[in-house]
């Protein structure tokens, strides 16, 4: 009896650990600071192959002169424009950009 609870107990404890949130998961819930869900996010892009020489300092303000339309136009933040979600069963993550 002592080993299946001390299994159940093990199997809880997977389970919990696979719904932690990372901070990219956190910041693009904008549960930081503007400034740091910003920092956060960039570095994350930076971390992907294509996105290495990205321009974290100027990308907001160079796209936002491209857009005619008041959101894209007046962005501050990464989630104004990027979308992140994160498949529960699968773990695979899911990111997009939302143009107009």
């Amino acid at each position: 009896m002592k080993i299946s609870r001390l299994f159940f107990l093990f199997l809880l404890s997977l389970a919990f650990y696979g719904c932690q949130k990372t901070d990219v998961e956190y910041a693009f819930n904008n549960n930081f600071e503007p400034q740091k869900n910003n920092r956060i996010i960039s570095e994350y892009c930076v971390s992907c192959h294509p996105h290495k020489d990205f321009d974290r300092d100027g990308h907001i303000t160079g796209m936002s002169l491209q857009y005619n339309e008041k959101k894209y136009s007046d962005a501050k933040e990464c989630t104004d424009c990027h979308e992140y979600r994160k498949d529960f069963w699968t773990g695979d993550e899911h990111r997009s950009t939302i143009r107009p």
